[in-house]
């Protein structure tokens, strides 16, 4: 019984030995013409029925455009070629790419004054300024007024009038001056439009009308040609 007993503790020993090395060795498979089988290659990858493929960026591409572009990239000139023959446009400071503001054209400059004398007894008065003359368009930017009353007068209303329209000034009461009149100041930057033949006409109104005052308006700011 003792002899049975090591004789399977050794079988069972050498039958688990045989297992482990089977597993270690590596194997070497053959086809079924007894040679061994041909290592893995890479293989071409073929997608039918003109699908859509994404690919992703695996270092650096050279991208070519077909069909005989019109736009090219000069790195050398740093340049922009809109004509693949000639024309070019080159960014930098020593050659600048010249561009013109449509909404803003040649601007001839301008600026008037004039004054309106009030008598005693009225209250409100007009002066006209400027026309603005055949083939131009004056554009008109800042407004100042500067009125100077006696008495009990005060300065109301302040405008400009232009073709039908009319612009009001926010008269400032600046106190008294070294003569004992009210001083009142407007100034306010603006964008107005004249075109030719209109006038430009200042506009005062005062109250009540006991002194004789006078207010001095100026305008500036461009012509440029009519469209």
């Amino acid at each position: 019984m003792y002899k049975f007993r090591k004789s399977l503790i050794t079988l069972i020993g050498v039958v688990s030995l045989m297992t482990v090395v089977t597993v270690v060795v590596p194997h070497t498979g053959y086809g079924s013409n007894g040679t061994a089988a041909p290592a893995p290659s890479t293989q071409n990858v073929n997608v039918v029925n003109t699908p859509t493929v994404k690919s992703q960026q695996d270092g650096l591409w050279n991208v070519n455009i077909n069909n005989s572009p019109v736009v090219g990239l000069d790195a050398a000139n740093n340049t922009v070629k809109f004509d693949a023959v000639n024309n070019t446009v080159r960014i930098d400071a020593g050659s600048p790419v010249m561009v013109r503001d449509i909404d803003n054209p040649a601007r001839q400059p301008f600026q008037a004054s004039t004054s309106i004398v009030l008598p005693f007894g009225q209250t409100q008065g007009s002066r006209s300024m400027t026309t603005v003359p055949a083939g131009k368009v004056l554009v008109i930017e800042d407004i100042s007024a500067d009125g100077r009353l006696d008495g009990n007068d005060k300065l109301l209303s302040l405008a400009i009038f232009t073709g039908g329209a009319s612009y009001y000034l926010h008269p400032n009461d600046e106190g008294i001056d070294e003569l004992g009149r009210r001083v009142y100041i407007a100034s306010q930057h603006v964008r107005l439009y004249v075109p030719a033949g209109e006038a430009v006409t200042c506009f005062a109104e005062r109250n009540p009308a006991t002194g004789q005052p006078g207010v001095n308006f100026s305008v500036f700011g461009y012509y440029v040609d009519a469209p």
